[in-house]
């Protein structure tokens, strides 16, 4: 049906002569708007509209689109770091991605480098006997066992195109693989100290070795810029990295001092602020920064390198060995539920020892410093710690009954209340305290509070006493919206509590280290299930959810911390050009067409948010054609219907 006007609110149908003048002046219009369009270098507007949805339809590359329910998440690539460990282990921070490691599979060297490939999504691990590990996209190209290394190996260095690698020994002598050209090395020549590490330069067609008296060798079209030979130093150097250019290089010091040589820029160092030695330095593909990394694996980030994370409050198996850095595509999630059934807990005692270190399900942190109306004074760090590296985390709390001076003191506040009512006055202890550590948690979001009911701890010969304190802390801490458990044995809970049933999920002490999971049967007590138990190998405390903890983690536990997902800024458009774009929604990806990425050598910082594009202003011409056939349909239609009322 042809519907053209609204005629006293109600739309009315065109007719005879009404219908032909419309055709003829939208015909009109729209040749006017193409020749417009054509004539002006263009294309017709359809063909526009159609590239347009081609467009619409696809990220431009460089993207990634997340599979994440919600709006679709849009991301660039962005910086990423692997802390590589001694015995293998991998530690990805920032957009790097974990594409495996050797921290269970035994090795017949340590391992002591490697490089990453320049996808972000794969790297090389080299150990001292010259065996090369590959992991992700990286391309095995050969190790050295076979050939038989003359020194031991120290360092592994790519090519730009990730198709070769070389490695260098502490001999000076360099071995080279893949589409790795050799280039010439320092076996057989006297050095004044061993060599440390070797890196490439950005074309691939040659490479420098750094000894560790800060002597420099350059080799193929690698420029020497300068070295450190003749300076004192405080620390032996360990480790180096090129610039983006290829046309400079820093060195690193044991002691974290930074030397930069070339186009190289010096953005501080650590000069004896490290807790450990420094063992390695990589740079940040997002600018001139870079970052260090000391053999406990904590990380420094200097210039304009981000800091990520780090394993440096972690017990390791072995010591960091090295960094790597690059581009990275990876899109860092938290985990729907906890990665294992295994955790650990920490409280005050181990506020100045390390933690263990990732990967863990979950982890429980003490608020109250080992009695009531205390506070755990590293709560904060450790509960950071609980809730990073996507682990879950909850709390627990000390429990006691009052001395005799505290029950004075509380009878004496409490004087108008409960009168000469212990139970009274008992009740009002355990609130206080349930309100004291709520205060002393702050902001802590967890939905699990367990209770630590121990004989090791104050208590009052009469069960029944006890029992109002545990029941008023309950009571107090439920009404605050929190789900409370309780951590004890089924002796030292018939001490303390009697036959107290509060009916609450257990967390029960004493299962073995071998097989802990066998102790959730045969040890409930208090007409509870037991959720969780928890063993202990004299260093950490280790936990292990049966299956009705499993069954019940999302409510027992607080979700981990959001990760960092660090991207490039937006490119930049050519000058004179104005960017597009459009809103975002749930069902639809906006239309992204940057121009090319900056080259390697441009300055950019890393982002936690991409830059919103500002919508461009389209410029007037090509609405003239439509608006002039917009009018000659008007003209037209109001002269037909004339015609039509007062006949031909």
């Amino acid at each position: 049906m042809w519907v053209a006007f609204l005629h006293n609110g109600e739309p009315q149908p065109m007719r005879g002569p009404v219908r032909r003048s419309f055709l003829v002046a939208a015909v009109t219009a729209a040749a006017m708007t193409a020749i417009v369009g054509v004539l002006a270098g263009g294309s017709p507007v359809g063909a526009t509209a159609a590239r347009s949805a081609t467009r619409t339809a696809a990220p431009a590359a460089g993207l990634r689109v997340g599979a994440a329910a919600g709006p679709a998440l849009i991301t660039r690539a962005g910086p990423g770091y692997w802390l590589i460990g001694g015995d293998g282990g991998v530690f990805p921070f920032g957009r790097g991605a974990y594409e495996g490691g050797l921290a269970t599979r035994p090795t017949n060297a340590p391992i002591v480098g490697g490089a990453v490939t320049p996808t972000g999504v794969g790297y090389w691990l080299v150990a001292s006997d010259g065996g090369v590990f590959a992991f992700g996209d990286a391309r095995w190209s050969g190790s050295l066992p076979a050939a038989g290394a003359s020194d031991v190996i120290v360092g592994m260095a790519a090519t730009p195109k990730g198709d070769g690698y070389w490695l260098v020994g502490a001999d000076g002598a360099v071995f080279a693989f893949g589409a790795a050209r050799y280039l010439g090395g320092l076996s057989g020549r006297p050095l004044s100290a061993p060599a440390v590490a070797i890196a490439a330069t950005a074309d691939g067609r040659g490479y420098w070795i750094a000894g560790a008296d800060g002597a420099m060798y350059a080799f193929g079209d690698a420029p020497y810029v300068g070295g450190l030979t003749h300076t004192a130093l405080n620390a032996p150097i360990t480790a180096m990295a090129p610039t983006a250019t290829g046309r400079g290089y820093w060195l690193a010091g044991a002691d974290g001092g930074v030397y930069a040589f070339g186009d190289a820029v010096f953005a501080g160092g650590l000069s004896g602020r490290a807790h450990a030695r420094v063992v390695g330095i990589a740079r940040s593909p997002a600018g001139a920064g870079y970052w260090l990394v000391a053999a406990d694996g904590g990380v420094f980030g200097l210039g304009g390198a981000g800091y990520f994370g780090s394993v440096g409050a972690s017990r390791l198996n072995r010591g960091v060995v090295g960094i790597l850095s690059g581009k990275g595509i990876a899109i860092p999630t938290a985990p729907a539920a906890p990665a294992s059934s295994a955790g650990f807990d920490v409280s005050w005692p181990q506020c100045d020892r390390l933690r263990p270190a990732p990967p863990y399900g979950f982890a429980l942190v003490g608020i109250t410093r080992g009695h009531m109306f205390s506070s755990n004074p590293c709560l904060d760090a450790q509960w950071a710690w609980a809730t990073s590296y996507g682990s879950f985390g909850a709390v627990y709390v000390n429990t006691n009954a009052p001395t005799a001076v505290e029950f004075a003191e509380s009878a004496v506040r409490n004087a108008l209340t409960c009168g000469p009512d212990t139970g009274c006055v008992l009740d009002l202890w355990g609130r206080a305290g349930a309100e004291e550590a709520l205060r002393a948690a702050g902001g802590l979001s967890a939905p699990m509070w367990w209770l630590d009911v121990e004989t090791a701890n104050t208590w009052l010969p009469d069960p029944a006493a006890n029992a109002v304190i545990i029941r008023a802390m309950v009571d107090q801490l439920q009404r605050a919206g929190k789900r409370v458990g309780i951590y004890s044995t089924a002796y030292q809970w018939g001490i303390i509590a009697g036959a107290y049933d509060p009916g609450l999920p257990l967390w029960i002490p004493g299962a073995p280290v071998a097989g802990p999971a066998a102790f959730c049967t045969g040890h409930a007590f208090g007409g509870g299930r037991a959720y969780m138990v928890q063993s202990g190998d004299g260093v950490f405390d280790t936990d292990v959810l049966c299956g009705a903890g499993l069954a019940a983690y999302r409510t027992g536990f607080a979700p981990p911390a959001a990760p960092v997902v660090p991207q490039y800024p937006a490119p930049q458009p050519a000058p004179g050009v104005v960017a597009t774009a459009q809103p975002t929604s749930a069902a639809t990806v906006p239309p992204a067409t940057p121009a090319p990425r900056p080259a390697p050598s441009a300055a950019l910082a890393p982002m936690t948010q991409g830059s919103p594009l500002r919508p461009a202003r389209e410029p007037m011409w090509p609405a003239i054609p439509a608006l002039l056939g917009l009018a000659l349909v008007a003209s037209s239609c109001v002269t037909a219907r004339r015609r039509g009322r007062h006949g031909p």
